[in-house]
């Protein structure tokens, strides 16, 4: 992971995938302040992304797993799942135990849940996409990947 002077970092689609690589984004987020999701540019042509880790006092503290009920109990063996949004233009990809954002999901998941949920982010994101953990609108831990951000701030 590379951390620039902007409160940008970077870090390769690998990285997410190599045990140490995702461990360490664990740490970082891990060490932050609670309410915070964490956000992606497009990969570039050396697969990367650009992220940031991003403030937010209005994210949920409480899960709620009904809206996701019939994909986590039709997966129930599995410690992360992934499906299309209601409108079919974003794939979510979720920790199959409640968590209410990705701060929570870091200090309170083992790393082997850390590691399955990262290892299929990086499995099912494609050239071109933004990810996102920002979750008003639901209260439960939901990483998107699309390629028409609808909650995403400009970098």
């Amino acid at each position: 992971m590379k951390k620039s002077n902007s409160r940008r970092s970077s870090i390769k689609i690998l990285d997410l995938v190599n045990k140490k690589g995702i461990l360490d984004f664990k740490k970082e987020i891990a060490s932050k302040q609670n309410n915070i999701y964490f956000e992606a540019r497009k990969l570039d042509k050396l697969n990367k992304i650009e992220y940031r880790i991003r403030k937010s006092p209005r994210l949920p503290s409480v899960p709620d797993s009904r809206p996701y009920k019939n994909y986590l109990d039709k997966n129930f063996r599995s410690l992360s799942t992934q499906f299309l949004n209601l409108s079919k233009d974003a794939i979510l990809v979720i920790p199959n135990k409640p968590y209410a954002n990705i701060y929570q999901f870091a200090i309170r998941s083992s790393d082997r849940e850390w590691l399955a949920l990262f290892r299929r982010v990086a499995k099912n994101v494609k050239k071109g996409q933004y990810i996102s953990t920002h979750g008003h609108g639901v209260s439960y831990l939901h990483v998107r990947l699309e390629s028409n951000p609808k909650y995403y701030k400009a970098f």
